[in-house]
Formats: C-alpha cells, sequence, structure tokens
C-alpha cells in the first residue's frame, strides 16, 4: 500500500497492489466542493482518465500447479466417467473420475490456465493412507519423492470418511437393512470420532493443504419417515439426525485439527476450510418438495447429473475397469453373505438373495457391484457448485 500525491493536489491518494494478482487499485483524495462545505460520505474509486484503459490479465506466480490428496470424495467416484488414468494410477484402480472437482477445477477460470493437476487422490483411501505405505504407495511421500511439489503452490485433501466406515453405514443402514451391521457401523463410527488417535491421525495428515467438508446427505423433515433406498431401513428422522450429527461432528473435528496447524505453523501455514455444506442446500435427500432428482447425492441405482439438471443414462464405458456385472437372479446361489467380505458383494449378494426371496429392490438384474461404491457421493453438478465456490477462494486468497 502507498499514499502518494497521485491526484496531484497536495493529499495523500491511497494505492493498492496486490501482489498475487499484480493487479493495482487507486483511490483519489478528492474533497467535495473544492475542499469547503460540510463532509460527504466516501465515493468508489475515481477513474483517472490518463489511466490506460485495458488492464493486463492477472497473472498467478509460479509455480502454481496444483496437488490433489485424498480418498473417493475428491476422486470423484461415479461423477462423469470417463475414468482417469495416468502416472499416479494407470490401472483406474482408484476410480477417479472427470467430474470431481480436482478435475473441474483445471478448467474453473482463467487463473486456472496451463495448471497441472498431480491427482494422488484414490478411492478407499484413509488418513493413514497419506503419509504410510498399506499396499499402495503413500500420497504424501510420493509428492515429495518424485518432486511435484517444486513445481505445486497448492493443494487440497478430502479425507475421513472410510476412517468411519462411511460406505458400511451406507451400505446396512440405507440401502439394505440388517439391523445389527447398521447399529454396529454407528457405533463404530462415533465411537472413533471421539478417539484421540483418530484425531492425532488427522493432525498428522492435515498440515498439507486446504480441506473440502462432508456434506450432510438429508433434510430433517418428517416427510419421508416411510420411504427407503432399495431395501433399506425407512429414513426416519432419529436415523437422519444420527447420521448427520455425525459429519457435523467430522467437520467440526477437521476444523479444529485446521486451527491447531496454522497455530502450530507459526504464520507459515496457511491451510483453509472450504465451507461447502451450505451449496447442498436444497439438495439433499428428505427436504420438503424434492426427490431424488433434486438430490446432489448418487444413488446405486440412479444415474449421475451434470450442472444442467439433466439425469445421464449410464454406459458400459462408465464401469471400473475392475468390475465385472453379477446377475443378480442367480448371485445367490454362488455368494455368501456374511458381513466380511467385499462391501460391495455383500450387498449384491443381499440384494439377490432378497430377489429370490421375491423382493423388489428396484435394481437392474444385471448388477455392477461398484454402483454401491459411488452411493452417497456427490453428483457431477454438486462438484461443479464447489468448483465455483473453490476458485471464487482462490482468485480472491
Amino acid at each position: 500500500m502507498h499514499f502518494p500525491n497521485l491526484g496531484g493536489l497536495g493529499r495523500a491518494d491511497f494505492h493498492q497492489v496486490i501482489p498475487r494478482t499484480n493487479v493495482a487499485y487507486t483511490w483519489f483524495n478528492v474533497c467535495p466542493g473544492g475542499g469547503t462545505g460540510p463532509a460527504q460520505d466516501d465515493q468508489d474509486p475515481s477513474i483517472d482518465p490518463q489511466l490506460p484503459t485495458n488492464l493486463a490479465p492477472r497473472r498467478w506466480p509460479t509455480p502454481h500447479n496444483y496437488i490433489s490428496f485424498g480418498d473417493s470424495y475428491s476422486a470423484g467416484t461415479g461423477a462423469n466417467c470417463g475414468w482417469i488414468y495416468d502416472k499416479f494410477d494407470p490401472s483406474g484402480s482408484c476410480r477417479r473420475c472427470q467430474g470431481s472437482y480436482p478435475w473441474q477445477l483445471l478448467s474453473a477460470g482463467p487463473e486456472l490456465q496451463g495448471v497441472e493437476l498431480n491427482f494422488v487422490s484414490c478411492s478407499g483411501a484413509e488418513t493413514v493412507d497419506l503419509y504410510e505405505d498399506r499396499g499402495r504407495r503413500p500420497q504424501i511421500p510420493w509428492i515429495y519423492a518424485d518432486l511435484y511439489y517444486i513445481q505445486s503452490g497448492w493443494g487440497t485433501v478430502s479425507i475421513g470418511g472410510n476412517d468411519l466406515g462411511f460406505s458400511t453405514i451406507a451400505s446396512w443402514c440405507l440401502f439394505a437393512h440388517i439391523s445389527s451391521r447398521c447399529q454396529d457401523a454407528i457405533r463404530n463410527a462415533e465411537t472413533k470420532l471421539e478417539s484421540p488417535e483418530f484425531h492425532d491421525t488427522l493432525n498428522e495428515s492435515i498440515r498439507i493443504s486446504s480441506w473440502t467438508p462432508w456434506a450432510k446427505g438429508s433434510g430433517m423433515d418428517d416427510g419421508c419417515d416411510q420411504d427407503y433406498f432399495l431395501i433399506g431401513s425407512y429414513l426416519t428422522q432419529p436415523l437422519r439426525q444420527r447420521l448427520n450429527a455425525m459429519v457435523i461432528k467430522l467437520n467440526e473435528v477437521i476444523q479444529s485439527a485446521i486451527r491447531d496447524a496454522n497455530d502450530w505453523g507459526g504464520g507459515l501455514y496457511n491451510i483453509v476450510y472450504f465451507e461447502g455444506d451450505r451449496l447442498f442446500e436444497g439438495h439433499r435427500f428428505c427436504e420438503p418438495g424434492r426427490d431424488y432428482r433434486d438430490s446432489w447425492f448418487m444413488l446405486p441405482n440412479r444415474g449421475d447429473q451434470p450442472p444442467d439438471g439433466s439425469e445421464v443414462p449410464e454406459e458400459v464405458s462408465q464401469y471400473p475397469p475392475d468390475r465385472q456385472p453379477v446377475d443378480l437372479n442367480t448371485y445367490w446361489q454362488s455368494c455368501t453373505n456374511t458381513g466380511g467380505g467385499e462391501l460391495e458383494l455383500d450387498l449384491a449378494c443381499e440384494l439377490s438373495q432378497k430377489m429370490r426371496d421375491g423382493e423388489d429392490p428396484d435394481v437392474d438384474p444385471v448388477w455392477i457391484p461398484w454402483k454401491a461404491a459411488r452411493a452417497m457421493h456427490p453428483k457431477t453438478a454438486a462438484y461443479k457448485a464447489m468448483v465455483d465456490g473453490m476458485y471464487r477462494l482462490l482468485v480472491d486468497f
């Protein structure tokens, strides 16, 4: 900031240059009435006719490439898939999709032109997978070992849902009702949320980037107390309140860890929590006057939704390369559903057994088990709303 005499009137004008964008603003100190008369309200910045009429485009300082850490919430599982194959995931097993917010950020606006995305997010990742090797190369050491961080100026991370078993809760509480599994999954998540070990693990990983929140999946109206998904539990107010309370608590734990990390950094860290939950207002299940078409969360038996609000019919190319379909009409003959196997296949087995017993779960009998994995993840339209908000945050940062 400078206070030069730009107006030539002997008074200090206010001149400010934004270092990150190299854009300058000037407020001229011009008193009304030639310096006489009562004071009046300040006016908008004056425009000097001698200044050039065309402003140079904003320029971000280099390096400014982008790193995306995290789990399926940042991988964008189910959102506009097309699967992303690159040096971080040549097999496609991480199920990263082009509707994800990291991918959409690349085309969010001119300030991000030319940005390279280092997309190490992977479906199924827990917080510890950011820095420990548990069968897949850990995300943070990978970025440092291969020197991707040198040309990267910022990053995002979405993590924590797999630590708490959110997918298990969705499977056994929302899509197939097995009361004991549902209650066990909820209790395990609630216990872990309060555990010092989870908080310590989160604090260990959080000192790396901006943080994007989890969003509550349903409203609190009682209008859908008699509704359910597939063959799941009724979506009663007590169930929805309990699940939403866990999401709220997780976001509070994340925000607390961010404050601690920024304090620990002594001003060297600048970790920002992006508040995206409010963007889902009017796009949750069970809100008055809404149905699944209005929701921004995916279901196992419904397609994706682009920003224009249409529903995208599913194509074979949208199925992950490591998953083959099963025939629910006959799958019950060979499957076992003990609760200890792979979650996607256990749910497929439960659906097949219900069909055998005469129940109609409202699904295509040619079933891709991956459909359960994408459930309750944001649709492409939701990620686009998040991207718009994150882009504004980045530009103003």
